[in-house]
């Protein structure tokens, strides 16, 4: 993320389908078909698909992950940090099993993502560790400007929170959720875990 951003793309569809753990460990961020490039005259990016001209008032992307400023469909309000929010729920669903708008669908769920602040990750999942949850609750924040600033300040967080005492591994009776797109690493840790998946 942190290069695409840096070359003015953003993705606009972060989700566990679009995100690939290697045998290496490593994410490899997938599905670039509706991105969009903040600044068409940007180096080598004057010829992408005509599909990323998105207008304004037209959500497009996955709305289980979408950020506020997606869902409302102001284009114009859309950067790095609406990957982050996408990133955010993707963990969200990950560590808790339940997605961020819980079981809304079609309009609704739309609307949700457009109006309604994220849940705190806590409230759902109380066995994930304090400072996991505030990592991915910043991503989540309904304003942008409360997120990380972008994708490798947020990286930092979540390394330096895995790295932490704090990340201590999950106790073998408390509930694990499914792990849609990451396996566990050979030490059986949760916070292996989410070090691999950021």
């Amino acid at each position: 993320l942190s290069v695409a951003h840096a070359h003015g793309v953003v993705h606009r569809d972060l989700k566990p389908e679009n995100l690939h753990l290697g045998s290496d460990g490593r994410v490899k961020v997938l599905d670039f078909g509706i991105a969009r490039a903040k600044d068409a005259l940007l180096e080598g990016l004057a010829d992408l698909p005509e599909k990323t001209a998105t207008r304004t008032g037209v959500a497009i992307g996955s709305c289980e992950y979408m950020a506020p400023e997606q869902a409302l469909g102001d284009v114009r309000d859309i950067d790095g940090r609406t990957d982050l929010f996408g990133l955010g729920a993707t963990m969200f669903h990950l560590l808790s099993g339940r997605l961020v708008h819980g079981d809304a669908e079609g309009t609704m769920l739309l609307v949700a993502a457009a109006t309604q602040q994220a849940p705190p990750l806590a409230t759902v999942a109380p066995h994930v560790p304090p400072a996991v949850c505030a990592v991915v609750d910043r991503a989540l924040a309904f304003s942008k400007g409360e997120r990380y600033p972008d994708a490798a300040t947020m990286r930092s967080f979540s390394r330096n929170c895995a790295r932490s005492a704090m990340c201590a591994p999950m106790s073998p009776s408390e509930p694990e959720p499914a792990l849609s797109f990451c396996s566990r690493q050979a030490s059986g840790t949760s916070g292996s875990t989410i070090q691999s998946c950021w």
